[in-house]
């Protein structure tokens, strides 16, 4: 009896020990059973708000990130315009395959004044693809990022690539290290009018470099509802940061 005892002591230890081990930030215990990545992909159609923070502050204006399915995948599209007449107008093309979604280009579209009314979007500016490394000032084969694995995975579990960003009209070719890494299952309640709630979505973190600049959420069966992105402010240069927040705001079904 009494080794039984001792043998009910260890496990009720070993179980509370992995449970403090795997607390994610909303405080909820998740055990070491795996989540099935591909039961978070969705090329469904949707539509997310957003907000520009800069220094603390919130800035007014219109900040629009739509998901579009394509015959390759989905596009992003992101769209911004503020009140003091700036904009920014960019696309993100994804590529889904059997062994997750692949980023593919980056395009950026050129801004037309249109003071006092807001600017509009005009013609593409330059379009950036990722490539392996080669010898300096050579571009090497094209290498989407794997930026969502179709894989049963750990909380926990990281993956990253290196590579080079080349653009369209720019002989410069730029050096990216990007990491992701699995922090756990949480809730998230969208911005739509009823107010709801995905159970168990899948939280992402995404480093460039050392630091992490975008945290997203993916539900089940939908894919992305919510994403904070935060890059450092360059006021004195005259460049904008990253400093966003994206709720979904509705399915497109």
């Amino acid at each position: 009896m009494r080794k039984k005892s001792i043998l009910k002591i260890l496990l009720v230890l070993s179980i509370s020990i992995t449970c403090l081990l795997t607390l994610t930030g909303n405080g909820i215990c998740i055990d070491k059973t795996k989540i099935d990545l591909s039961e978070y992909r969705g090329l469904t159609s949707r539509t997310f708000t957003a907000y520009k923070y800069a220094f603390g502050g919130l800035n007014m204006g219109t900040l629009q990130l739509v998901i579009a399915p394509r015959d390759f995948g989905f596009n992003m599209e992101w769209n911004e315009v503020y009140d003091d007449g700036t904009a920014q107008f960019l696309a993100f093309d994804y590529e889904d395959t059997a062994q997750g979604s692949f980023e593919r280009n980056t395009i950026r579209y050129e801004v037309i004044p249109n003071w006092p009314n807001p600017p509009t979007k005009g013609a593409e500016n330059y379009r950036a693809n990722y490539r392996d490394p080669a010898i300096p000032g050579v571009a090497g084969t094209r290498h989407p990022v794997l930026v969502f694995p179709y894989l049963s995975v750990a909380v926990g579990y990281m993956w990253g690539d290196a590579f080079i960003e080349k653009k369209s009209r720019e002989d410069v070719n730029f050096p990216r290290v990007y990491q992701y890494a699995i922090l756990g299952l949480e809730d998230v309640t969208i911005d739509d009018a009823d107010g709801t709630t995905f159970t168990d979505c899948v939280k992402i973190a995404r480093f460039r470099g050392n630091q992490s600049h975008r945290i997203a959420w993916y539900a089940k069966g939908i894919g992305l509802v919510k994403m904070i992105y935060a890059q450092d402010e360059h006021p004195f240069a005259g460049i904008q940061g990253y400093n966003r927040a994206f709720v979904l705001r509705s399915l497109d079904n």
